[in-house]
């Protein structure tokens, strides 16, 4: 019996080195990962670290760079924007010069015309007549010495502007007895 509790103590005796030796391995292996764990935590902050050091010494130039660019940009655009811009007002300009042209050649006329009339009033077909001429953008007084179909001298016209302007213009002009303000609140709308 004795022989057979000192087998039990040396298998017990045995058992608990195991146990032991087996705690042991598993601290010593969970306290390997946490150090690696650690050590590559600590790599990845100074990684970080290193990489948000580049970005901020980078970033300056690249913003400079960036809003040198979208200047560049920025004034490229304006420049094609005024470039347009002249381009209208330029062909406004024209249209506005040969409606003002056409306008003091009807109001010379009407001048001449009342001069010549002893109750110093137009006669409607006639002014009808001058509305026709100002729609097919014609001077009145080319048309009355008869000259219509010859080439102006050095006049320039627009050939579109006299199709834009006959179908807005046809009821509005027409009318005599229509107050100015009228017809040119009517000309803005069209």
């Amino acid at each position: 019996m004795i022989e057979k509790l000192l087998k039990q103590q040396a298998e017990e005796q045995k058992f608990a080195y195991l146990e032991q030796r087996e705690a042991a391995c598993k601290e010593l292996v969970f306290e390997s990962r946490r150090t690696k764990a650690l050590q590559n935590e600590d790599k990845r902050r100074s990684q970080i670290e290193e990489l948000e050091k580049k970005r901020s010494e980078g970033m300056p130039a690249q913003i400079q760079k960036h809003q040198t660019e979208i200047a560049e940009r920025k004034k490229d655009f304006q420049a094609l924007r005024r470039e347009e811009k002249a381009k209208k007002r330029l062909v406004n300009v024209e249209i506005c010069s040969e409606v003002i042209d056409l306008i003091m050649d009807i109001a010379n006329e009407a001048y001449e015309e009342t001069k010549k009339n002893s109750n110093g009033k137009i006669d409607k077909p006639v002014w009808r007549e001058w509305m026709k001429y100002f729609k097919d953008n014609k001077l009145v007084s080319r048309a009355r010495k008869g000259l219509l179909n010859q080439p102006e001298e050095g006049a320039f016209m627009i050939p579109d502007t006299a199709s834009q302007m006959s179908e807005p213009a046809a009821d509005i002009l027409e009318d005599l007895k229509k107050p100015i303000n009228e017809v040119i609140e009517a000309l803005k709308g069209d």
